[in-house]
């Protein structure tokens, strides 16, 4: 072990013995190989600069104690190294292009690893917030983030990695590449692919974002709490995504309510809480425990499920289902048609009915023969509909069954004067 104090520079080439502080450290045998090289310091802020140059095979690069390691490659020759081990308290850079090792681990620190035309087995950063950059054209092996608010990018050069695991923290991962798996652990991660094929994603616990563009994704799993999945245009020969939103919470102030956004699509959608099937010439999805969905920019037909929906038409002619639960439905632009379906003692809202868009209020596959008696009480003659207003509120009442009691309320955001022709009965 050589020891290391203040700022040194070493040059590792196969050949030259290494010398530091007037002495020879380690030497080279015959055939270009050591069994290792390993350097430490008790002095905090020293930093050693290692320069990988030429071609020869060796054991392991060791950095220990206080000491910090900067460690580049030159683009000539081709080494081979079984280990490159920062088990330091300190900020290490490793910037590699022609240098394949079998593991690269560091340890606490806020470390920086840019991986070019390099093949590794595994690639560990430990704990800190680290940043990690894999721009090689093969297949590489395992990569765990560790604790902190990492990020990770994968550029897409025909290539790909097995496995790609953030720990506790706040992580953004961006694969553009081929992956087996993605799983970002707990925190409120965020997890982004391109158009090449992800075999599954894994978000864990926490405010989770995925960002699904064109590439296949086979299965994606959101976990526990509230979570988000912005959907890109993906194309009609695209296979169908399965995603499961998760459910349950971490406890404390913690929601379940996952949200998928379909905003860029273009072409109409048909989206099904309650079978779970999406289907579009942009994309097709299978979905699971999913509470919010937004629509796209062209006349989509949206249907909510058993749960409390919040159901977000957005641009177009939107036809909007309410499901069993007490829905939110919003429209958007456009004329949209407000579906509803179920009586029960929840009360489902409008958020924006707009007359001028011509919007309408869909009440036939309740009952299809309603009166509509304006703001009069119930006369129990038979199936009515009125409304009340107050609060800067409107609210629907029906009456079935002529009972003179309502037997559902639907509640809209703004306190309106209703009108027969607002209503499809």
């Amino acid at each position: 072990m050589a020891t290391v104090k203040g700022k040194k520079s070493i040059t590792l080439n196969g050949t030259d013995p290494i010398r530091l502080n007037g002495r020879t450290e380690f030497e080279w045998q015959d055939d270009g190989w050591a069994d290792g090289f390993f350097f430490w310091s008790p002095q905090r802020g020293s930093v050693l600069n290692v320069t990988l140059a030429a071609s020869w095979d060796a054991g392991f690069l060791r950095i220990a104690g206080n000491l910090g390691a900067r460690i580049r490659d030159n683009a000539n020759g081709d080494r081979q190294l079984d280990g490159i081990f920062c088990s330091n308290r300190a900020n290490d850079i490793i910037n590699l292009r022609r240098t394949d090792v079998d593991v690269i681990r560091t340890n606490g620190g806020n470390d920086r690893v840019n991986i070019g035309d390099v093949r590794f087995e595994l690639l560990s950063t430990g704990d800190g917030r680290d940043i990690v950059n894999l721009n090689t054209t093969s297949w590489v092996g395992a990569v765990f983030l560790g604790n902190g608010n990492d990020r990770i990018t994968v550029r897409d050069r025909d290539a790909g990695v097995n496995m790609i695991s953030g720990g506790e923290g706040n992580d953004r991962i961006t694969v553009r590449a081929e992956a087996e798996a993605i799983m970002a652990n707990r925190g409120n991660d965020v997890v982004e692919n391109g158009a090449n094929w992800i075999g599954s994603i894994s978000t864990g616990r926490g405010r989770d974002t995925v960002i699904l563009n064109k590439g296949d994704v086979d299965y994606i799993s959101l976990g526990r709490d509230a979570d988000t999945v912005i959907a890109r245009v993906r194309g009609e020969d695209a296979a169908r995504v399965f995603i499961d939103g998760g459910e349950n919470t971490s406890g404390g102030k913690n929601s379940d309510i996952d949200k998928i956004s379909f905003a860029n699509f273009r072409k109409a959608l048909d989206i099904d809480l309650d079978s779970g099937r999406v289907n579009s010439d942009q994309g097709r999805f299978e979905l699971k425990n999913f509470e919010t969905v937004i629509g796209g920019r062209a006349g989509d037909r949206i249907a909510g499920n058993w749960d409390d929906n919040r159901l977000e038409g957005r641009a177009g002619h939107d036809s909007i289902y309410s499901g069993e639960g007490a829905d939110t439905v919003v429209g958007g632009g456009g004329a949209d048609r407000f579906v509803f379906r179920d009586v029960d003692d929840r009360m489902d809202r409008i958020v924006d009915f707009r007359r001028a868009q011509n919007d309408k209020i869909d009440l036939r596959e309740i009952n299809d023969d309603f009166d509509f008696i304006g703001r009069q009480g119930f006369s129990g003659d038979g199936p009515e509909v009125r409304f009340t207003t107050g609060g800067g509120q409107t609210r629907i009442q029906g009456d079935l069954d002529g009972d003179g009691d309502a037997d559902f309320t639907i509640a809209l955001n703004q306190a309106l004067n209703l009108q027969q022709n607002d209503f499809l009965l």
